[in-house]
């Protein structure tokens, strides 16, 4: 797998029909008029961080479009932010959150442009260790976007935004991609799988994951293909907004053709899962990227090969739930499928010690990606399973090629 977490915040309003918060989604404004300021970013666990200010107080916030702004529980309290409306949020997992705050943010402030009332939902984000490990004060979302134009270069890590397009230099090579807004302003686009058009699937900067789409299009594909290379795994490391997605099956699949726009790919693997529908940062760092909503379309640059198209692996990921490492997913196919189980607590891989496994360790691999046993070709775990102790020896194999 390309992650051991995918971290997807995009957010679907399940009850946004009271006026007030229609009016909060659409409403906002830059107050500078001819500007064009490029901000740095820093990578967290594969997304964007930058800083940002609210009504003056510094953050770090997501740069995502799969969701609207979002302020955590814990700087809204410091920002003493008023209620102006109520409503429930469902996450990427599949979690619906009730009642939740939606707040007007007088000045959210990105390099030197300011914007002005954009709308804001209130959000624990310290749902999971996971979430805290990232360390986010909020969201910048799709709905303070559209009042601007965006330019992500993610092998430089800067954003441009200018409120003239003809600055950002649009070349030949750019490719166009047009999408429909949602209500939050966030981009749905279209895309082609194996012949198959597949709408509705959310342009997300905000998930570190590649392409994932419903499980529904996995039976559609396998029905026209029934020799489709495919895998899957079961249990989950997947998390949202309000925390780990419920337990599901994720179907991986190759595909023999793929096309986003005017940009096509062979042989690339797709995931497939009962709550996602998103084009991940996984797969969008390989460009470089301009979104324009104002004309309701996105320009990608091809700056990286997009090299999806193979999985090695022990079979295993681990998720850590109250201080011990456990085990989360395992794919069918692998060395670890009829040894490991998910909810196994992982005690040792190689002579590694997991049982003093601090937060702060585990923080750092999530945000750095770098688990020492997967340099080796083959490991020894030892888990507990219920009051029992066990030791495999596990392979990496192809599990799908």
């Amino acid at each position: 797998m390309k992650s051991h977490y995918i971290l997807i915040f995009a957010i679907l309003l399940t009850s946004c029909n009271s006026l007030k918060q229609l009016q909060l989604m659409k409403s906002g404004k830059t107050e500078q008029k001819d500007f064009f300021i490029t901000t740095p970013f820093e990578f967290r666990a594969g997304l964007p961080v930058l800083e940002v200010q609210i009504n003056g107080m510094k953050g770090n916030f997501l740069f995502d479009t799969g969701a609207p702004n979002i302020i955590s529980l814990e700087f809204a309290k410091k920002l003493s932010l008023t209620t102006k409306a109520k409503g429930n949020v469902r996450d990427s997992g599949g979690n619906t959150s009730a009642d939740q705050k939606y707040v007007s943010l007088s000045n959210v402030k990105i390099g030197s442009v300011n914007f002005l009332n954009t709308g804001a939902i209130v959000q624990d984000l310290s749902s999971s260790d996971v979430m805290e490990c990232i360390k986010l004060d909020g969201i910048i979302g799709a709905n303070l976007m559209k009042e601007a134009f965006w330019k992500i270069d993610y092998k430089n890590q800067t954003i441009t935004l200018t409120d003239n397009i003809s600055k950002l230099d649009i070349s030949s090579d750019y490719e166009v991609l047009k999408f429909n807004p949602k209500i939050s302003s966030t981009p749905l686009i279209s895309l082609l799988v194996n012949g198959t058009e597949i709408n509705n699937i959310t342009f997300d900067t905000g998930s570190n994951g590649e392409i994932t789409l419903p499980k529904k299009f996995y039976h559609q594909l396998k029905k026209e293909d029934v020799n489709l290379n495919s895998t899957f795994t079961k249990g989950s490391n997947t998390y949202g907004v309000s925390g780990i997605a419920k337990s599901d099956t994720t179907y991986y699949a190759k595909s023999k053709s793929l096309r986003i726009g005017d940009t096509s790919f062979n042989g690339k693997i797709i995931q497939f899962r009962g709550y996602s529908n998103i084009v991940g940062t996984g797969f969008l760092k390989n460009f470089n990227i301009i979104l324009d909503w104002r004309n309701n379309q996105i320009f990608l640059k091809k700056i990286e090969n997009y090299d999806y198209d193979s999985i090695e692996d022990f079979g295993f990921k681990p998720n850590l739930k109250d201080n011990k490492l456990l085990v989360g997913v395992i794919f069918n196919n692998s060395s670890s499928y009829g040894k490991l189980e998910t909810g196994d607590e992982i005690l040792e891989i190689n002579k590694t010690d997991f049982t003093k496994f601090s937060k702060f360790d585990f923080c750092e691999l999530i945000n750095n990606g770098n688990w020492e046993y997967e340099k080796s070709g083959k490991i020894k775990i030892k888990v507990k399973r219920d009051k029992e102790i066990f030791i495999y020896d596990i392979r990496k194999l192809e599990v799908l090629k």
